[in-house]
């Protein structure tokens, strides 16, 4: 067999899949972490420099090397590259254009519309539909693109939320490549707003606003038993859904991971204390027992008790006295 032809043919089947001409040095360092987050192995920037020619090298590619990246666009292993490769060679396609080519064509999404920029962060969000249904696609910002550390960041926010599912978190679909957009992570579209603003818009009362607090203290304690912190509590990453009025926690670009609860013992419920404080005050005649509330969080934090979000929604609507005045 033409190996050296069957080299070629697979630098062209990686270009296809991630999109790029691999002809400056942030593609490559690019393409080694889109490898090491499917494959979960690491072939160095420098390594794929030299197989694609970027830099002059007389030393052959380990075969080790080639049936990993044989592996990442779709192949068992480079022998198994090689056969499907001789099969076809006859004027056909290989396996893995024909099915990038049917996804490609089937499941495109259409009507892709910016709807939220960042002031400060790296990414903005997109809407479009796809098989007839909204989603929200998160991507880098253009300038931000061919940098690693923050794809990297992406793919670490799309990891902590993936496997998590709950009614109050935003789902998290997958994470794709889609056109000139790049990399993104794919979540359910939710239609809503911010919860001080649903507030205010709706006039709502007391206890109105009390089953918010109480879902958003749910999530936050799931989270946490799951090994995630969120680390931007704050009104607007707060969403609550037209449909049904119920919270839905978004934004988890500076979530922590599984280190939280090693590292870390008794969870900082600071900033959902300060959220809680700030619906208070758009609430006519502030909320029930705020003072309770507060002096619940204080006195746990100095004891160093493990205060829940939960239960420390509870004292705002509890009437029982659980602490000696």
């Amino acid at each position: 067999m033409d190996e050296l032809k069957i080299i070629e043919n697979l630098k062209k089947d990686i270009k296809l899949k991630i999109g790029r001409s691999l002809d400056a040095p942030a593609d490559f360092d690019f393409l080694s972490m889109q490898i090491k987050m499917e494959l979960h192995e690491y072939i160095s920037p420098t390594t794929l420099k030299r197989f694609f020619n970027y830099i002059t090298s007389d030393v052959k590619p380990r075969v080790s090397t080639m049936s990993l990246l044989a592996r990442f666009v779709g192949a068992a292993g480079w022998q198994d590259y090689c056969n499907e490769f001789i099969a076809v060679e006859e004027g056909g396609k290989s396996e893995f254009v024909e099915a990038y080519e049917e996804v490609t064509s089937n499941c495109l999404y259409s009507e892709i519309k910016k709807f939220h920029t960042s002031e400060s962060g790296c990414c903005d969000i997109y809407k479009a539909k796809r098989f007839g249904r909204w989603h929200a696609l998160k991507a880098l910002k253009p300038e931000f693109k061919d940098d690693a550390s923050c794809n990297e960041r992406l793919y670490n926010e799309f990891s902590n939320v993936y496997l998590r599912t709950h009614p109050n978190l935003v789902r998290s679909v997958g994470y794709e490549q889609i056109g000139e957009l790049g990399n993104c992570i794919v979540m359910e579209y939710v239609e809503g707003e911010g919860i001080i603003d649903y507030i205010k818009n709706n006039s709502l009362d007391s206890d109105h606003v009390l089953p918010l607090i109480k879902e958003l203290a749910v999530i936050i304690d799931f989270l946490h038993e799951n090994g995630i912190v969120h680390n931007d509590i704050r009104r607007e990453n707060v969403f609550v859904t037209y449909d049904g009025g119920h919270v839905k926690l978004v934004d988890f670009a500076k979530s922590s991971g599984n280190f939280y609860i090693k590292y870390k013992e008794y969870p900082d419920l600071g900033a959902f204390v300060e959220l809680v404080k700030e619906i208070s005050g758009c609430v006519g005649g502030g909320l029930p027992n705020l003072k309770r509330f507060l002096k619940r969080f204080d006195e746990g934090k100095r004891a160093q008790e493990m205060v829940s979000a939960t239960e420390l929604a509870e004292t705002l609507s509890e009437k029982r006295n659980w602490m000696p005045a």
